[in-house]
């Protein structure tokens, strides 16, 4: 009669295997530059995203080169708006993350 000899290893894999599935993300990020007409970053302008299924918003203000990053945001469908002084408000809706 033979006998099967499991590795012992094995006992551990399925120990953490249900570990990893809290390894999966559901957030997302938007990131991006704010430019004039002419190409010129925007400093210092605001940067809004608002959740459209939950009505939750998040703010940022752009660095010296323009640049935004709203990181950890919950996977959906969401507006985002662009204020700064001396330019009209920019906004765009349905954007899916």
């Amino acid at each position: 009669m033979s006998r099967i000899r499991r590795a012992p290893w094995g006992w551990a894999l399925l120990l953490f295997l249900p570990l990893l599935g809290f390894a999966q993300v559901n957030t997302a990020t938007i990131y991006g530059t704010v430019t004039d007409s002419s190409g010129a970053a925007i400093n210092q302008a605001t940067v809004n995203a608002a959740h459209q299924q939950t009505g939750g918003a998040w703010t940022v203000t752009t660095n010296a080169q323009g640049e935004y990053t709203l990181n950890f945001l919950p996977v959906g469908t969401y507006t985002l708006s662009i204020q700064a002084n001396g330019f009209r408000e920019w906004r765009n809706t349905g954007i899916n993350v």
